[in-house]
Formats: C-alpha cells, sequence, structure tokens
C-alpha cells in the first residue's frame, strides 16, 4: 500500500512538472515571436488600432504583416529625407521605385487581408502610392512630356495637402512647379523658333528652303535661353543643328536659293523685254512690222495697196539679218523685208446717187441773227427769200473781136 502511494505521488510530481516545462516553453516562443518588433508601434487611438494587435496573443502572420508595414513606414521616411536635398527632378532611382512598388503591393494585399480601410496603415499606404505615381511622372516628364499627367498629379497632390500638410509635399509641390515651368517654355519653343527649320510630320523635319546659318544660330540660342536641355529630343536637335548633315543641308539651300535668285532675275529681264523690247520671231506680217514701228522694204504696184498680212521676210538691222530669236528693241531702225508682198486695189471715190457732199444741210434749218445793209442801213433776215432784181443786160460792142474799152480820163 505504501509503495502505490508513493509510486502515484511520483506520477503526480512528473506530471505537474511536465506541465509546467510546457507552460514555460510556450511562453518562450511567443516571447521569441515578439521580442524582435516589440519597439514598433503605431500611433491610432484604441478604436483604430487592428483588431489582431489588440489580442493578448499574436501569431507569425501578423508579425510578419506589421513588419511589411513597418518598411512602409520606413520608405516614407526615406522619401521625405531625400526630399529635402532634391530641388528637380526625382529621389528615387529606377531601381527603388521598382521594389517600394512591390513593398506597397506586398503591404496592399495585406491590408486587404485584414480588412483594414482607415488608420494610419491605410494613410501610409496611400502616401507611398501617391509618391510612387510622382516619382514615376517626374521620371518621364522631359522624356515624354504631358501636360495632362501633370495636372492630374498635381491635383491628386492638392487635395492630399489640404488635409495633412506635410513638408515633404511642399517639396514635390516645387518640382511640379518647375517641370510646368520647362514646358511653358517648350510650347514657346515650339511656336515660335521650331518653325523657322521647316515642316515637322510623321517624324520628319523637312528643312525650309529659306533655312540659313543664321536661322539655326537663332534656335541653337533659343533651346539654351529656354533651358530647355533637359528635354532629350531638344538635346538630339541640337546636336544635328551643329553636325556635319545640317551644314551639307545648309549648302544644299544656298544653291537653292542662287537659283531662285536667277530666276527671279531672269524673270524680271522678260519682263523688261516684254515692256521694251519685242521678239524676232513675233514679226511675221507687214501689220506686225508697222504697229512696231519699223520701216517697210516692199515692191509697189501702181493703183494697188499691200495687205497688212503680207508675210515678212526677213528683218534687217545696220545691213545684218536679224535672228528670230533675238530681241529688238522698240524704236530701233529695224526694216521688214517683204518679198512677196499680197495686193488688193485702192478703194476709188464715188458719190452715191442721193447724197449731198456738202454739209449745208444743218445750215439751212439754222436762225441767223438780222444783217444790217450798210448802204441803206435796213435789216433783213438772212432767212427770207429775196426777190432777184433783174438787172438788164448791157449790150456788148465788139470790134474786131475787141471790146470797146472806154478811154482813160
Amino acid at each position: 500500500m505504501k509503495k502505490v502511494i508513493i509510486t502515484l505521488f511520483v506520477l503526480i510530481f512528473g506530471c505537474t512538472l511536465g506541465l509546467i516545462g510546457l507552460i514555460i516553453n510556450i511562453t518562450w516562443d511567443q516571447y521569441q515571436d515578439t521580442k524582435d518588433w516589440e519597439a514598433l508601434k503605431f500611433g491610432d487611438e484604441i478604436k483604430d488600432v487592428p483588431p489582431f494587435l489588440a489580442r493578448n496573443y499574436v501569431n507569425a502572420e501578423d508579425k510578419d504583416a506589421a513588419v511589411v508595414w513597418q518598411q512602409v513606414a520606413d520608405a516614407l521616411e526615406n522619401i521625405k529625407e531625400r526630399s529635402k536635398t532634391t530641388k528637380y527632378g526625382t529621389v528615387l532611382s529606377a531601381d527603388e521605385r521598382k521594389t517600394f512598388a512591390n513593398l506597397l503591393a506586398t503591404a496592399l494585399t495585406l491590408q486587404e487581408t485584414y480588412h483594414i480601410t482607415s488608420g494610419q496603415i491605410a494613410k501610409q499606404n496611400e502616401d507611398l502610392q501617391l509618391y510612387l505615381d510622382l516619382e514615376a511622372i517626374l521620371s518621364n516628364a522631359y522624356e515624354h512630356p504631358n501636360t495632362q499627367e501633370l495636372i492630374d498629379i498635381t491635383n491628386r497632390l492638392y487635395t492630399v495637402n489640404l488635409q495633412y500638410g506635410a513638408p515633404v509635399d511642399d517639396l514635390y509641390f516645387k518640382r511640379l512647379r518647375n517641370v510646368a515651368k520647362d514646358y511653358k517654355a517648350l510650347s514657346q519653343f515650339l511656336k515660335k523658333e521650331f518653325p523657322k527649320l521647316g515642316t515637322y510630320q510623321d517624324g520628319v523635319l523637312t528643312i525650309g528652303e529659306e533655312v540659313d546659318e543664321e536661322t539655326t544660330k537663332e534656335v541653337l540660342a533659343a533651346i539654351d535661353k529656354g533651358n530647355l536641355k533637359a528635354f532629350p529630343f531638344l538635346t538630339q536637335l541640337q546636336t544635328w543643328l551643329t553636325g556635319s548633315d545640317w551644314e551639307k543641308a545648309l549648302h544644299h539651300n544656298e544653291i537653292v536659293k542662287e537659283f531662285q535668285q536667277w530666276k527671279e532675275a531672269e524673270h524680271n529681264l522678260l519682263a523688261v523685254q516684254k515692256s521694251q523690247y519685242i521678239k524676232a520671231d513675233t514679226i511675221l506680217t507687214l501689220k506686225d512690222a508697222t504697229d512696231a514701228g519699223f520701216t517697210i522694204d516692199a515692191p509697189e504696184k501702181e493703183g494697188y495697196q499691200i495687205k497688212p498680212e503680207s508675210p515678212v521676210a526677213m528683218l534687217i538691222y545696220e545691213n545684218v539679218v536679224v535672228g528670230p530669236e533675238q530681241y529688238i528693241r522698240y524704236g530701233a531702225e529695224v526694216t521688214a523685208v517683204i518679198e512677196e508682198p499680197e495686193y488688193e486695189e485702192l478703194p476709188t471715190e464715188e458719190v452715191l446717187e442721193g447724197e449731198e457732199t456738202t454739209g449745208t444741210t444743218e445750215l439751212e434749218d439754222a436762225v441767223l441773227p438780222p444783217v444790217v445793209d450798210p448802204t441803206t442801213q435796213e435789216e433783213w433776215e438772212p432767212n427770207e427769200e429775196e426777190e432777184e432784181e433783174t438787172i438788164p443786160e448791157e449790150e456788148e460792142e465788139i470790134i474786131d473781136g475787141e471790146e470797146d474799152i472806154p478811154p482813160e480820163e
């Protein structure tokens, strides 16, 4: 009996020690799970603390989620500190943006898993998303200018800044303003300066014929003045404008310009020629030669005249035959030779029957003023019919066929 009691006591004591060891082991494991992140804390009010953090114990998954969100907080702090020393462009490199983007994707997945819709965790994820979007747009702002993207991201940042007013937001605002300023300078360049080079369509620049070295200098100066070298395609344009291919294009333009000047001079010369000169091969008939004021050399025929359409055989100037392609100045002493003229009879003067050749018809009907007779001082009307006085004919005596001439007194 005594042995049974001792054996039972030993069993109870052993079980007790085993249970105590088990409790100690569990407690130790939980301590090991929490000691690496015991300094991690979230500044939320108790009502905003995620449910899994309000428990008396946490599991490994909870710890992993908390670590991820702490990394998000560290990433935001990194961006804030580096923004203080960055005035232009981006804060993060391409690799850092990729790393933070992967971190954010994990954090958002955990946020959805734990049904977190508000609080510091949600706010941190939103901030990191905003800054990553800002970094992405700023990184492409000059290589692929997009005014609408710049406007949209500025509005998003403005909305967040109104709610929280973080200093890092102001730093991003400055960078966005710098980009907007460069966009304005780019717009002015593309409107005023770039068209001087020619026309740009479908990625091809067609150089204008009027472009010369002076035009090139003006465009290059505009690129420097507007601080436009941040745009890669304008840097490339600057390289083209100072390269050998561009010099060849300018040389070609010089040749074209000289040709155009020659063509213009030719046009002006032809205009002068048309106004002061006449081409020899345009004098084809007697009428042409007469209109040009040339002397006519053609055989005459009595009672006939030469027809205006009679052909001109040749033109002679200073005893030299003028070629058909030569020009003759108006007024030059040129002789038009008509070797085989065409004749037509001269018109004869004929008085048609019933027609009067005098112009008295109108005078007959005219009313003339009275006329005073100087001998009688009497007035008479020229239109009145006067009676003809009958003057007796004197008898003439003819002597020996001569008239009787009264003697001289």
